[in-house]
Formats: structure tokens, C-alpha cells, sequence
């Protein structure tokens, strides 16, 4: 009898041992964001004319701000989800005298 549950106790510790190199039994890792939060409709926020104020109630602040070319705002997005490839978003908004006049993004819209 003793024997057998030696055996059972033994068996149970291989099985753990095995397992835990497994990637079932992995610690939780959750998803890490970066920057400001864009999306698919972020662009449609945006129109010609807009001052950097207004851009920056539509979208939040901006991640980039170049500081050698005032004209140009860049927002960046960085999503990690558990277990896959990061994904990064970016939306870079040019103005003249102050105003919006185009911006540039790899969204899908």
C-alpha cells in the first residue's frame, strides 16, 4: 500500500514538473497600451481650420511634438495584447499659421 501511494505521489510530481514548462500555466499578462488611444473614427475628428487647441480636445495630447517644426503634431499607439505581436497606430497632423491644413494615418477608416 505504501508502495502505491509512493508511486501515485512520485507520478503526481513528474506530471507537475512537465507541465509547468508548458505554456497553459503561464502568469497572466495583461494588455499594455501606449501613448494616446486612437481608432478607427479618430481621423473623422479632425477638419481643415482646426487650431492645435481644438485638435488637442478631439484627440487628446499629442505623444510627439516636434519641437524644431511647430506645424507638425504626431500621435502614436501601441497595443500588446497578451500572447500576440505588438500593433502600433500613428496619426500625424500638419498645420500652417496655426491651423490644421492635412494629417496623415495608417487607421483604417
Amino acid at each position: 500500500m505504501k508502495a502505491r501511494i509512493i508511486s501515485l505521489i512520485m507520478l503526481s510530481c513528474c506530471v507537475c514538473i512537465g507541465l509547468s514548462g508548458c505554456q497553459l500555466f503561464q502568469p497572466y499578462r495583461p494588455i499594455t497600451e501606449q501613448g494616446s488611444a486612437l481608432n478607427a473614427n479618430s481621423p473623422s475628428k479632425l477638419h481643415k481650420g482646426m487650431t492645435a487647441a481644438q485638435v488637442e480636445k478631439a484627440l487628446g495630447q499629442p505623444v510627439l511634438v516636434n519641437m524644431l517644426d511647430k506645424n507638425q503634431i504626431s500621435y502614436v499607439y501601441t497595443v500588446m495584447p497578451w500572447a500576440r505581436d505588438m500593433t502600433t497606430h500613428h496619426l500625424t497632423i500638419y498645420m500652417k499659421n496655426g491651423r490644421v491644413t492635412s494629417w496623415t494615418t495608417d487607421l483604417a477608416s
